[in-house]
């Protein structure tokens, strides 16, 4: 398990504080040298800017004794009318996960990583963390 990997399961046993600092910590750790970008989901996100192929976004399992490093819920979605045939559908809500996000050409290691800081109750920001590229 790399490092991001692990402080973010260790980080999210307790009560939060700072999630930001956690992360780029472990990052740091497992990138040396390398520059990494924060990046907020609701100003930029980068897997709808990879669903719409302007990037490509592959997941990274690192775990070798578990199924996934990812986190996730899996939703069901019912049908907004059944009437017209509409059998609804599946969604994944991301709370974790590792990616090879490669942009023109590039390739870079995408974190997504969502939680609640502190005592906050309101909703959890997400935010994709990136090293710089890696060729």
């Amino acid at each position: 398990m790399d490092a991001p990997t692990k402080a973010f399961y260790e980080h999210s046993n307790a009560h939060r504080i700072n999630t930001d600092a956690v992360i780029i910590q472990a990052i740091r750790s497992e990138y040396p040298g390398q520059n990494i970008t924060t990046i907020p989901q609701f100003t930029c996100d980068l897997l709808q800017y990879a669903a719409a192929g302007q990037a490509t976004a592959i997941p990274v399992d690192d775990f070798k004794d578990q199924d996934s490093l990812t986190l996730k819920w899996r939703m069901c979605f019912p049908p907004a009318r059944r009437l017209d045939g509409d059998t609804g559908g599946l969604a994944d809500e991301l709370f974790y996960a590792k990616y090879l996000y490669i942009w023109q050409g590039r390739e870079f290691v995408m974190y997504l990583v969502s939680g609640r800081d502190g005592l906050s109750n309101g909703h959890q920001p997400v935010r994709h963390w990136q090293g710089s590229d890696h060729q």
